[in-house]
C-alpha cells in the first residue's frame, strides 16, 4: 500500500487560514530548543502520541458482511491466482476464503491491526500546531505549566511549505469509522485516521501538517528547517524565571533577531499576551 498523503486531503482554496499558527515548547528539553536554535521542527511518529487512539483508530473488519467478504476475496484473487484463472476459479477462491475467514478471528485481526499500525507509524510524520497562543490548557500541558515558550509561525508556509499534506482536526463523540480499503477509499481512510480525534482533545484546536515520502521516514527525514521569515513571534511563558528567560533569549539565533518577543500573563484562568522588552 502506498502511504503518500496528498494535498487533496485538504483544499487550501476553501480554508480560512488563521493569522498565525503556534507551537508550544519546554525550555528544559534540548530537543524542544531546536525550534529556535536550529530553526527546526520535528514530524512525530503516531506511536509517540499520548492519546492511544490518535492515528491508531482500528479498522472495522467486523462490519463487513458475508457478501463484502466474498467481494474482498474475489479482488484478492486477482493478485493471488495466475493470470489465466477463470471467473469460476476466482469465485471458488472467494467463496472458500469467505467461508474460512480469518478476518472473523479476533486474535488474527488484532495481530493484523498491530502490523498495519507499525507500518503506518514508520511511514507517517505529524506536526501539531494551533491557531491560539492564549489558551490556558495548552500553556499548562505543552509548555511545562507556563514555564516554557511558544513560537508563532506564518501559517501558509507551515501548512503548505514543509509537508506533503495538511488539515484541521475534527473532534467526535465517538471514534470515526474506518472500513477496510476495499470498502473505503484510501484518502477517506487517511482523512479519518489522521484528522479524527475524540472530543476530550478538542481544547487543542489542532491543525496538522503531515509528512510522507512513500517509504520509511528516517529520523533525519522527520526534521525540517524553517526559513527565518516564517517566524512571527516568540512568547515567554508566564511562569518563566529570570534565568529561564535568559536561557531562552540566548538560544535565539541572529537570523531570528527580528522576531518580536512577547510575554504571556496569567489573569485568573485567562492568558493575555503582552510585548516584552529586554
Amino acid at each position: 500500500m502506498s502511504y503518500d498523503v496528498e494535498r487533496k486531503l485538504i483544499n487550501f482554496d476553501d480554508i480560512d487560514f488563521p493569522e498565525t499558527l503556534y507551537k508550544y515548547r519546554y525550555i528544559s528539553k534540548e530537543n524542544h530548543q531546536s525550534i529556535l536554535l536550529l530553526r527546526e521542527v520535528y514530524f512525530s511518529s503516531p506511536s509517540g502520541f499520548e492519546d492511544k487512539y490518535d492515528c491508531k483508530v482500528p479498522t472495522r473488519w467486523d462490519l463487513l458482511t458475508y457478501e463484502d467478504m466474498q467481494n474482498y476475496y474475489y479482488e484478492d484473487s486477482i493478485k493471488r491466482l495466475p493470470d489465466n484463472a477463470t471467473i469460476e476459479d476466482r469465485m471458488e477462491f472467494a467463496i472458500f476464503n469467505a467461508n474460512n475467514n480469518a478476518l472473523r478471528d479476533d486474535e488474527f485481526v488484532a495481530k493484523k491491526q498491530q502490523e498495519d499500525f507499525e507500518e503506518f507509524d514508520k511511514r507517517i510524520g505529524v506536526l501539531s500546531l494551533t491557531p491560539y497562543n492564549n489558551l490556558f490548557q495548552l500553556w499548562e500541558k505543552y509548555a511545562e505549566n507556563h514555564t516554557g515558550f511558544c513560537v508563532g509561525f506564518e501559517p501558509n508556509f507551515m501548512l503548505k511549505g514543509i509537508g506533503t499534506g495538511a488539515g484541521l482536526v475534527e473532534y467526535h463523540d465517538e471514534l470515526p469509522e474506518i472500513l477496510p480499503l476495499y470498502k473505503m477509499p484510501f484518502e477517506v481512510q487517511m482523512q479519518r485516521q489522521i484528522y479524527g480525534k475524540l472530543k476530550n482533545w478538542e481544547f487543542e484546536k489542532e491543525y496538522r501538517t503531515l509528512l510522507s515520502n512513500g517509504g520509511t521516514l528516517l529520523e533525519s527525514d522527520r526534521k525540517k528547517t524553517i526559513p527565518a521569515e516564517a517566524y512571527k513571534e516568540i512568547i515567554i511563558g508566564a511562569k518563566m524565571t529570570a534565568d529561564e528567560i535568559e536561557k531562552l533569549i540566548s538560544i535565539i539565533p541572529e537570523e531570528l533577531s527580528h522576531v518580536p518577543l512577547k510575554k504571556a500573563v496569567i489573569n485568573g484562568e485567562n492568558i493575555t499576551i503582552d510585548n516584552y522588552t529586554l
